[in-house]
């Protein structure tokens, strides 16, 4: 399998479905330098309830 990602990220809005693994696995879209909405962040909290504390803390503040 080969996974060529796009030339430009776009924002993105993404629905969970209560789901952990999709908040955390496409959270990692925000490195981009794009922005994203996960809804329902909370869903993490079944296995790493810190997840997006820790995450914040490995990334820098886009510039408004």
């Amino acid at each position: 399998m080969r996974i060529t990602p796009p030339q430009h990220l776009q924002p993105a809005t993404i629905d969970t479905y209560d789901d952990h693994r999709i908040a955390m696995c496409l959270s990692l879209a925000s490195l981009g330098n794009v922005a994203i909405r996960i809804n329902d962040p909370g869903c993490v909290r079944k296995t790493y309830p810190d997840f997006f504390a820790t995450f914040s803390s490995l990334t820098v503040p886009m510039a408004a």
